[in-house]
């Protein structure tokens, strides 16, 4: 801060000192320094009364003194720390499977927005520059064939170098599970003649009429005795 005497001296050379008094300070006042304008630093915040006396260089030394009370303020907070250019990526679900969607998401932070993201894909059945998946903050990407894919984000800042960063993650893409197949219908024993042989229950139905008798749930042809043998295939 820089304080100025703006008084006169009717003998010179005049001697002009400054002194401040407050909390923090001495009872008797801390020096300033001397001179028609001087620069001082206050360490901490508060209420101080500057003083500024000039005496002049006559026999008497004659003096006279000015007063000002300066309010201190606190520092203002330090800036913010300035956002890093940083890359980094998560996607969903961690179980990627071939011929179903995954989303992407970049986690990191651009420092000159506007930013641009990028992703690209690298593996077996991509180009070896890369495959584009798309851009931007969230993607969501299907992989046609299972395998091992390493994903990369790279994110371009607006800055005159356009400084760039980049994540990879790899993504292991699993194959989509395998057709299932109808139930198979339960095939029993039909004792008929002394002789044993194999009918379908669902194809029970015996058009010569001979041997149609079905399977009930117990796996006995409903007109079978207890003691005849029977078995499930």
């Amino acid at each position: 801060m820089t304080f100025t005497f703006t008084g006169s001296c009717d003998l010179p050379p005049c001697r002009i000192q400054w002194r401040w008094f407050g909390d923090g300070g001495s009872s008797l006042g801390t020096a300033m320094g001397e001179g028609h304008e001087i620069s001082y630093t206050f360490d901490a915040p508060g209420s101080a009364r500057v003083v500024a006396e000039i005496t002049n260089s006559g026999s008497t030394n004659g003096s006279a003194s000015a007063t000002q009370v300066v309010v201190v303020e606190p520092p203002p907070p330090p800036p913010p720390t300035p956002t890093p250019l940083v890359a980094s990526l998560s996607f969903s679900p961690t179980s990627a499977v071939a011929g179903e969607p995954v989303t992407f998401t970049f986690t990191g932070s651009c420092d000159l927005p506007p930013c641009r993201i990028q992703w690209r894909w690298f593996g077996d059945g991509g180009s070896s520059l890369g495959t584009a998946m798309g851009e931007g903050h969230e993607i969501s990407y299907t992989f046609d064939a299972p395998g091992s894919a390493r994903v990369v984000a790279e994110i371009t800042n607006s800055g005159s170098t356009n400084d760039s960063a980049s994540a990879t993650q790899v993504v292991v893409v699993e194959p989509p599970p395998a057709a299932t197949t109808g139930a198979q219908d339960p095939i029993c024993v039909v004792h008929e003649s002394g002789s044993d042989r194999l009918r379908d229950e669902a194809t029970s139905d015996d058009s010569s009429g001979n041997g149609a008798d079905e399977c009930d749930g117990d796996d006995k042809p409903d007109d079978a005795d207890d003691d005849l043998p029977l078995g499930v295939a």
